[in-house]
C-alpha cells in the first residue's frame, strides 16, 4: 500500500531527477550564486481590482514552503460592489508541488468556484511518473489527459516560475508549457524594459512582462496579460493589467509581506 508520505518522497525523487537532466546548465550556475530571486516562504500579497475605473474586486496570494522543497500556494479572487451584482466571482485557487531554487514542479492544482450557492471543485493531479494529468470535477469520474511536455505546470505555479528565473532581460522571449483547464499550450512571455511605475503604494522601479495566454480559465480575460514586477530580487507583482469584455481591468498591490522581513501597504491619503 502506497502511503501519502511514500508518494511525497517518490515525487521529490522524480523532481530531483527531472531538474538534473532537464534544466540548462547555465541556470544551474545562476542558481548557485547565493541570491534567491523571486518569492520566499511566508510571502503574502493583497490586491484591489478596478474595472473601467471603478472598484471591482479583491485578490490575494500566499506562498508557504515546508521541508525545504515542498510548496503550497493559496490564492483567492472575488468581485465586490456593483460588479458583484453583474458578475459574481468567488474563486479559490490552490497549487502544490516541489521547488528547488528556480525550479518548480506542480503535483496538484485545485480551483474552487462558488456559483449561485453551489460549489464547483476542479482538481488536476500531475501523474508525472505516468506522463499524464488526471482531472476531476466534484465527484465525477476523473478524466485522464496525456501530458504533452514533462515541464508543464499549472498557471498559478507558472507565475512563481517566472519570478524565480535568474536571468530576465529586456526583449527576452520565453515559452512556458501550461495546463489551464482542459488544455495544454505554450504561453508566450515577453520581458519589457524597466521603468518608474506609480502605484497606490508609491513609486517603484519595475519591469513589465507580457503573457499571451489562450482563453485562460484562471485569469478570466481577453488578450494579453501584463504584470509589472519590482526591479529587485523579490520580483513582487505590483500591478496586473488585462482586458475583460474589451475594457481594462487593473489589479494593484495594496499590502505585502515579502517573506524576507519586509512589508508595505497602501499610502494613506491626507
Amino acid at each position: 500500500m502506497v502511503t501519502g508520505a511514500m508518494q511525497s518522497k517518490f515525487y521529490y525523487f522524480f523532481f530531483l531527477i527531472w531538474i538534473f537532466y532537464s534544466c540548462p546548465a547555465t541556470l544551474w550556475a545562476s542558481a548557485d550564486l547565493g541570491v534567491h530571486v523571486g518569492a520566499t516562504s511566508g510571502e503574502n500579497l493583497t490586491y484591489n481590482i478596478h474595472w473601467m475605473g471603478i472598484p471591482a474586486g479583491q485578490a490575494g496570494i500566499r506562498l508557504e514552503q515546508k521541508n525545504d522543497h515542498e510548496y503550497f500556494i493559496y490564492a483567492f479572487l472575488e468581485s465586490i460592489g456593483v460588479v458583484k451584482l453583474l458578475h459574481p466571482i468567488h474563486d479559490i485557487l490552490q497549487a502544490s508541488g516541489f521547488r528547488k531554487e528556480a525550479y518548480w514542479l506542480s503535483c496538484q492544482y485545485v480551483k474552487i468556484q462558488e456559483k449561485k450557492a453551489k460549489e464547483k471543485r476542479t482538481e488536476h493531479k500531475f501523474l508525472r511518473q505516468e506522463f499524464a494529468v488526471e482531472k476531476r470535477i466534484n465527484q465525477e469520474p476523473p478524466e485522464r489527459m496525456e501530458m504533452v511536455d514533462e515541464r508543464v505546470n499549472d498557471p498559478l505555479t507558472a507565475i512563481f516560475i517566472l519570478r524565480s528565473m535568474p536571468q530576465l532581460q529586456s526583449g527576452q522571449i520565453i515559452q512556458l508549457p501550461l495546463l489551464d483547464g482542459a488544455k495544454f499550450y505554450n504561453a508566450k512571455i515577453k520581458v519589457g524594459t524597466a521603468e518608474n511605475l506609480f502605484t497606490p503604494m508609491g513609486w517603484f522601479k519595475a519591469f513589465p512582462i507580457e503573457i499571451a495566454v489562450e482563453n485562460s480559465e484562471l485569469f478570466r480575460h481577453d488578450g494579453a496579460l501584463t504584470i509589472w514586477l519590482t526591479f529587485d530580487e523579490r520580483r513582487l507583482p505590483l500591478r496586473v493589467q488585462t482586458q475583460y469584455k474589451m475594457t481594462p481591468v487593473v489589479a494593484d498591490l495594496t499590502h505585502y509581506i515579502d517573506g524576507r522581513g519586509g512589508s508595505g501597504q497602501i499610502l494613506e491619503k491626507r
